[in-house]
């Protein structure tokens, strides 16, 4: 996808509450710079596991509100610089530690609303990549 081609300086990109459906691995190509990325509030379903990997200075990524129901492992592992994700009130049942690998500067986490079991939350091992996190959002409903 030439969409974002001739913006490769953008630093920030809200796409939230608009008829997104699926992002593609392709999607935001021609984005180096990206440092935030907002999708939430779209009925996306999908996100291809290798969407992000060339986001290596994005530090807020949102895709809360959303009808994702899988995270793949290792989604954000060239994401090195991520500061703040927002998974919450999406589909997302299980989540593994493998998700969070690389995300040694992660600072905010939120897990809220989502339909993860309680008891994965008390896996010792879910957050153990997660050196630097100073705070995770988790609101069981």
């Amino acid at each position: 996808m030439k969409l974002f081609n001739k913006l490769q300086f953008l630093t920030i990109l809200k796409f939230p509450n608009n008829s997104i459906t699926m992002i593609e691995s392709s999607a935001f190509h021609g984005l180096p710079l990206l440092v935030r990325l907002d999708l939430s509030l779209n009925p996306i379903h999908k996100i291809y596991n290798d969407t992000f990997i060339k986001f290596h200075y994005l530090q807020h990524l949102d895709i809360s509100y959303t009808q994702i129901n899988t995270i793949h492992m290792y989604m954000f592992r060239n994401n090195t610089n991520l500061l703040n994700l927002d998974i919450s009130n999406t589909m997302i049942a299980e989540i593994s530690s493998e998700v969070f690998m690389g995300l040694e500067s992660l600072l905010f986490l939120n897990l809220s609303s989502t339909p993860i079991p309680m008891a994965d939350f008390h896996n010792i091992d879910l957050f153990s990549e997660l050196s630097s996190l100073r705070s995770v959002a988790v609101v069981v409903e």
